[in-house]
């Protein structure tokens, strides 16, 4: 039984079927599945490019924002300043009215 299992095996590995299986549907899968993983790594390459340049796009937005959010400060400092010097000048004012009889 065991001869002829051997046998049965031998035929099958010698058969002209699995020999063509072997030689070209064998090589041309994989060149497929080569090829389809290609496609999808450049596409990945592809994407993470556009990534790339839409963060740097956003990140020259963001140092903008955070200029005029800066100047924006400083301008409400100013603005603040000139109106506490302003009331200490009224007081100062209301003050030395009082004083005075």
């Amino acid at each position: 039984m065991t001869q002829a299992a051997g046998m049965d095996l031998q035929e099958a590995t010698d058969s002209t079927l699995a020999k063509a299986v072997t030689r070209f549907v064998v090589p041309v899968l994989l060149t497929i599945i080569g090829t389809v993983l290609g496609w999808m790594v450049s596409d990945v390459r592809g994407n993470q490019a556009q990534q790339q340049q839409e963060l740097s796009a956003l990140t020259v937005k963001l140092e903008r924002v955070d200029s005029k959010v800066e100047l924006m400060n400083s301008k409400v400092d100013n603005g603040l300043i000139w109106r506490i010097s302003e009331l200490e000048r009224r007081l100062q004012h209301v003050e030395s009215a009082a004083r005075t009889p």
